[in-house]
């Protein structure tokens, strides 16, 4: 984890740190210790602050995953493409057949985003979850959601190369989508 994607662990020191000088400083009254606290209560704010200036490649994944989802519910098939890599033409075909079939209501929450970085950084794998209501031609249905996602950094863009879904409980890879991508690549060949 970089120190920027959490500054909490920092704070916590700084403000312990600034409560030891604050009382040794009422025992002693020295003036440096009480600059010294100062400083402390300073770098609070400036750990905050750089935490709010550096996005991390783990949070721009985890933009990612939200941008694409978001796009999804809001029916911007354009905009919800734009985050598919041009390499993974089963990932768009998948997408344009599910943008025909269901719809996302706006209850739909994304949470509990996990990612990690591999390959030295130029690859994520993130899992996540979306449950919210959907809407398909049967009807409205609740559903609940845990998906693995594979991106890659293109040209300082991270653009989703794989998406599996996955048991909600046990985190298993479940194989609907597989039927769906043969049904898509026999309908729309290279």
């Amino acid at each position: 984890m970089w120190p920027s994607e959490n500054p909490w662990p920092m704070a916590i020191v700084f403000l312990v740190l600034a409560i030891v000088l604050t009382i040794l400083w009422s025992q002693h009254r020295k003036s440096w210790m009480l600059a010294a606290t100062t400083g402390c209560l300073l770098l609070i704010g400036a750990a905050f602050l750089y935490d709010q200036a550096v996005v991390t490649p783990r949070e721009q994944v985890s933009d990612s995953v939200l941008g694409m989802t978001h796009a999804f519910r809001d029916r911007n098939l354009d905009q919800t493409l734009s985050y598919v890599s041009d390499s993974a033409r089963d990932i768009k075909l998948l997408i344009g057949n599910a943008y025909n079939w269901v719809q996302l209501q706006p209850d739909m929450r994304v949470t509990d985003i996990q990612t990690e970085l591999v390959a030295g950084g130029a690859r994520a794998r993130a899992r996540f979850r979306v449950n919210g209501s959907i809407m398909f031609s049967g009807g409205t249905d609740r559903v609940a959601t845990l998906w693995e996602s594979k991106w890659q950094d293109e040209d300082g863009q991270w653009k989703l190369i794989e998406i599996t879904p996955l048991d909600p409980v046990t985190g298993e890879p479940e194989s609907y989508l597989d039927h769906i991508r043969k049904d898509v690549r026999a309908r729309f060949p290279l």
